[in-house]
């Protein structure tokens, strides 16, 4: 007998198919030989889409079973071994599921304080190189403002310089006429 796994679920519209699929073939990959739970839920979905009601349908597939040799303790433990599969993919869905948040949440998160903390520190260095750009503004400005004040003493020198200059290079040429017109 074909065991249609996917019909002897309760799967409700809207599931995820591939998680569905998925999980049907870790059951099926580790369905048991001979009369199982799933063997025996077909037998009753047989009985049942043969219009039988569902107490009926399955009393009728256990006698069956029975003749079989399944009892209702294997039944029952065959049942546990499929939610032990179930619970197993759940753990390793947990597991995988836990890598991705640590991988695609957690560290591009850390990642995030870290560039946080490297823009604080970086802020810190602008401010500090703001102040230090405001105090060479300032020495330069003082310099400029010495340079103008030195630039005017200067000239002022200088043209105090040229008038003496001229003074005595003016007394010098009068008197060098006024010897050479006298002697």
């Amino acid at each position: 007998m074909t065991i249609e796994l996917a019909t002897l679920f309760d799967l409700k519209d809207g599931l995820n198919e591939k998680m569905v699929n998925f999980m049907l073939q870790a059951i099926r990959n580790k369905h048991e030989s001979g009369l199982d739970y799933l063997r025996f839920k077909q037998s009753v979905k047989n009985l049942m889409a043969m219009n039988m009601d569902e107490v009926t349908a399955v009393k009728s597939a256990y006698a069956t079973a029975s003749t079989m040799g399944l009892d209702k303790q294997n039944l029952l433990t065959s049942i546990l071994s499929y939610q032990t599969i179930v619970n197993s993919e759940r753990d390793k869905f947990i597991e995988t599921l836990k890598k991705q948040i640590e991988a695609q949440v957690e560290e591009p998160r850390s990642v995030i304080g870290k560039t946080k903390e490297q823009i604080a520190a970086n802020e810190g260095k602008i401010a500090q190189l703001q102040k230090e750009i405001a105090l060479l503004q300032e020495k330069i400005a003082g310099l400029e403002s010495e340079i103008a004040t030195s630039e005017d003493k200067i000239e002022k020198t200088r043209m105090e310089f040229l008038d003496v200059y001229e003074t005595f290079t003016n007394s010098l040429k009068e008197d060098q006429q006024h010897f050479e017109g006298l002697l």
